[in-house]
């Protein structure tokens, strides 16, 4: 069955329909936990809610609210009988997976950044005019946003697979598959920290120690050493990648998304058979 525009139209909105209940209760849930946590923070903070805490929880929201939102957009198919009524819809794997696409990558991001930034607004207005901390409203600040969607694409398609891929308890699931790679990565990062400077580090030199952070994989190297009980001692370097050498690294990386979108949609072409 070729793609059809149309079906996918029609797809979308019996998504909609269907899932209306669902989305409108997570919306109000995600707005609730915003308000109390936002709230929480502005009244308990010695300079309420800051900038810099409205930026980091935007991220955290986003993060985590897409990745949870994400497990439950083939939700239909964990029972029997919701898997044998999806699969009598006259529609093709292509446009299954090009809705739950649009819906995972596109509108749920889309909806919980304007649930985030109403309830900031609202917070920010009680926090300077009530609460009296004259804070900046964060809307958007350029390069942190561009590192969390960055983050955001790379998860995203090892959720699309793990919401397609597992029946029961998809979101625990899709939980592990998400954080056994990232302790992997940040095994590997701190390996390789050690044995690139392990021939430079001052030998038998007491009270000197080298801490290896994790970085973004394949990307650069974060390494920090000093002087144990030396107050301010510590010095931190960051170990970057030749430009030449980065691009094979950044083509791995944009190909993760492609790999588990396809398996994804052999997943969706399997459950027809």
């Amino acid at each position: 069955m070729k793609f059809s525009f149309h079906r996918f139209i029609l797809l979308l909105k019996l998504q909609f329909a269907v899932n209306r209940r669902f989305y409108l209760l997570g919306s109000a849930a995600v707005a609730g936990l915003l308000f109390i946590y936002m709230f929480f923070r502005a009244a308990n903070g010695d300079f309420g809610f800051e900038f810099a805490a409205q930026e980091e929880s935007y991220d955290f929201t986003l993060l985590f609210s897409c990745i949870t939102f994400g497990t439950l957009v083939f939700r239909q198919f964990g029972s029997r009988h919701g898997r044998i009524q999806a699969l009598m819809l006259p529609v093709s794997a292509l446009e299954r997976l090009a809705v739950a696409f649009l819906l995972v990558f596109i509108l749920f991001p889309l909806a919980i950044t304007f649930i985030y930034m109403l309830c900031n607004a609202l917070v920010n207005q009680v926090d300077i005019h009530v609460l009296g901390h004259p804070n900046e409203l964060y809307f958007f600040n350029g390069e942190v946003e561009i590192q969390a969607v960055t983050i955001l694409f790379l998860l995203l398609p090892v959720v699309f697979l793990c919401a397609i891929w597992f029946r029961k308890l998809t979101f625990v699931k899709t939980l592990v598959m998400l954080c056994v790679p990232i302790l992997v990565f940040s095994f590997f990062n701190s390996m390789l920290g050690k044995m690139m400077i392990s021939s430079t580090q001052p030998a038998n030199h007491e009270g000197t120690r080298f801490i290896y952070w994790a970085a973004t994989p394949l990307r650069y190297l974060t390494i920090t050493n000093g002087t144990e009980g030396q107050q301010g001692g510590f010095r931190t370097y960051n170990l970057v990648l030749p430009p030449d050498q980065q691009w094979i690294f950044t083509l791995f990386l944009c190909l993760i998304p492609v790999v588990f979108i396809y398996l994804a949609y052999l997943k969706l072409r399997e459950q027809e058979l």
